[in-house]
């Protein structure tokens, strides 16, 4: 039997915010990339009238930190930095779920206090558990998903996605949190990666050596039907308590 796992295992693939602002609530005359870290970005693409891409590395070179602003909808995202033509022998992570967990909550913390009037909040996170082979990867799985009984040896193609409504402890009336996961055993050979902008999803297709790990993508976010604004004072609380369930669900995986 595979040990069992806590959120400290989590290997980090991204991590991300997403806010859909009042429209206009944002220009991309703000520059928000360099008002948040305090240095220009590296990369900086504009598309007018509205749609804006910046992105650069923090921490000394640990990860990207990208800025995606288009009508309606802003996206932070950390991301590892990646080489072209660059092999990998382990999946595109770049820290531990709870170290980075804390890194993105540092960083992104300040601009949240001065978020923009917004009607939806969502952070995003996509980690893999590397594990020996597919066997060990179910029953390893197996120690997350307590409402499924797995196969271990019979077992293929898992892909097991559902939503664990909570109602916010926030004080915010009326407000549900979705808790949105999805999980899987993947096993690859080697490795061709594609970002898939703005949710930082890294798409991942096989080659050379065998490579195996657990994969979780959670989502946790307010609904989009909940008809008033959140304020910056309300936004600050809604993200401390969107990243306190996502790291709860690495630690506990899928429970009511």
């Amino acid at each position: 039997m595979a040990e069992k796992q806590t959120n400290s295992g989590w290997q980090v693939e991204s991590l991300r915010l997403t806010v859909f602002p009042k429209s206009g609530a944002i220009t991309i005359e703000d520059r928000p990339w360099e008002q948040l870290i305090g240095t220009p970005p590296e990369i900086t693409t504009l598309q007018r009238p509205s749609t804006l891409h910046e992105q650069g590395q923090i921490r000394g070179g640990l990860c990207n930190l990208s800025f995606d602003h288009q009508p309606g909808r802003i996206d932070w995202l950390l991301s590892p930095i990646l080489q072209a033509n660059q092999e990998l022998k382990n999946f595109p992570t770049f820290g531990s779920f709870k170290d980075i967990l804390d890194v993105f909550k540092e960083t992104i913390g300040p601009w949240v206090k001065n978020c923009p009037p917004s009607q939806r909040i969502a952070f995003g996170a996509i980690i893999t558990l590397p594990v020996r082979d597919k066997e060990d990867g179910y029953i390893t799985l197996q120690e997350f998903l307590p409402s499924l009984k797995l196969d271990p040896k019979n077992s293929a193609d898992l892909s097991y996605m559902i939503n664990r409504p909570r109602t916010s402890k926030t004080g915010i009336p009326g407000l549900l949190i979705n808790r949105l996961t999805r999980w899987t055993v993947i096993r690859l050979n080697s490795m061709q990666l594609q970002f898939l902008a703005p949710t930082g999803q890294i798409a991942l297709s096989a080659g050379g050596t065998d490579i195996c790990g657990c994969r979780a993508e959670i989502d946790v976010n307010t609904p989009p039907d909940y008809v008033d604004l959140f304020n910056a004072e309300q936004a600050v609380k809604i993200f401390n308590e969107l990243t306190a369930l996502a790291a709860e669900i690495a630690e506990q995986g899928d429970r009511p």
